[in-house]
């Protein structure tokens, strides 16, 4: 692996792990009145991510994978599409191939400039 190499790939780590940071502060206050996070990251040229979180009432926690997921803007505002994902409980994973994969979601309008770190 050349220098170059070496220097992109880390600047992408160090950026990742920068937006991971920030977008687990923001999805712990939507996640708080269910349970808490307690580990969150993001793959930003991979499109994915991945988020521990113990619910309320839980003993052990819960896994999602998001396995791929798209960002787009337009007039309208800003959306997200998970395109594929799975959990560590199957009936998860189940609830969200049925409500979630594939469906266009907004992004609220306070958490939509977080998004142009995960472009």
């Amino acid at each position: 692996m050349s220098d170059l190499n070496k220097l992109t790939n880390w600047l992408h780590r160090q950026k990742d792990s920068s937006t991971s940071f920030v977008l687990e502060v923001a999805l712990q206050k939507v996640i708080a009145q269910y349970g808490r996070m307690l580990n969150f990251s993001i793959d930003s040229h991979q499109k994915t991510a991945q988020v521990e979180v113990l619910l309320k009432g839980e003993k052990e926690p819960i896994t999602l994978i998001v396995q791929e997921y798209e960002l787009s803007t337009d007039n309208s505002g800003t959306y997200i599409v998970i395109k594929k994902a799975t959990a560590s409980r199957e009936w998860l994973s189940v609830l969200l191939d049925n409500f979630i994969c594939g469906r266009r979601f907004p992004v609220p309008e306070k958490y939509a400039s977080l998004t142009k770190l995960v472009v």
